[in-house]
């Protein structure tokens, strides 16, 4: 069967499946949209998106992918609840969502056509007010063998190595003056083997929080606005773009935008 077809029939019973939770009936279906943007632009793989960055740079965008985990749902008196995920076998696992906007056509040669834009689940909250989320995987699983995990934990282009884990995120592209600029962000600077306990001292794994219809408007991921500090124009040391390396220059404004050192700003309602 085709991954589009296996994909269809697993939406289709995800869609079944999906209504309150048996076991608690206090919990009723929730789907989070997603939707990634550039500036007020809607981000498209054959697209050519100007003025980004300090320097004013033309951008090319050819892959477009994150995983996100640990998802609350904040209730109008402020108490965080647990989506819980439907296991739907392709987009979720555990507590983890790959978001997949690249659609494989156009500069995404790298991707494939399948893309995924929400997070599926059920939650105990009976109003919203907000959401709360990792970006990134947890530790628990972050050290797994992406050849022997399941979807969406078994994509080879999203995983590092055993050590290093998964890349949280992967966005890829060529500026009017840089071919190759990339931004692979995940945990660095970790020890330890296969079998062992892996401990990583960078763990880049920021906590997202937003004020926000959660229920009816999607959340942005805003490309302009976490390029908004840096310079696509040139590379100043290391990797072209940012391999999430603590003593990569590039990496530093990036780290603000996606609140690692500072205050986020790349993800919006």
């Amino acid at each position: 069967m085709s991954f589009q077809k296996l994909l269809a029939v697993l939406t289709v019973g995800l869609v079944v499946g999906c209504g309150d939770d048996e076991t608690n009936p206090s919990a009723k279906a929730l789907t989070i949209s997603f939707q990634s943007v550039v500036g007020d632009e809607d981000f498209g793989c054959d697209q050519v998106f100007e003025n980004i960055g300090t320097n004013a740079s033309s951008l090319t965008i050819t892959d477009n992918r994150l995983y996100i985990s640990n998802i609350r749902v904040v209730d109008d008196a402020g108490v965080e609840h647990p989506l819980e995920l439907a296991q739907d076998g392709v987009w979720q696992f555990e507590d983890v969502v790959l978001l997949d906007f690249e659609d494989g056509t156009g500069n995404c040669t790298n991707g494939n056509e399948p893309t995924n834009l929400q997070a599926v689940g059920t939650t105990s909250a009976t109003s919203y007010a907000g959401v709360v989320f990792d970006l990134g995987i947890p530790e628990s699983l972050n050290h797994s063998d992406s050849a022997i995990m399941p979807s969406p934990l078994n994509l080879t282009s999203m995983w590092w190595s055993w050590q290093g884990g998964y890349k949280f995120v992967r966005l890829e592209g060529s500026t009017s003056e840089l071919d190759g600029w990339r931004l692979h962000l995940g945990s660095t600077a970790c020890t330890g083997d296969p079998g062992s306990e892996i401990s990583c001292s960078n763990k880049n794994r920021p906590e997202v929080r937003l004020d926000g219809p959660v229920d009816t408007d999607p959340i942005l991921f805003d490309i302009a606005d976490l390029l908004k500090s840096s310079d696509l124009s040139q590379d100043a040391g290391g990797a072209v773009g940012c391999m999430a390396g603590s003593d990569d220059p590039e990496c530093a404004p990036l780290f603000e935008t996606l609140g690692i050192s500072g205050t986020q700003s790349a993800f919006r309602f």
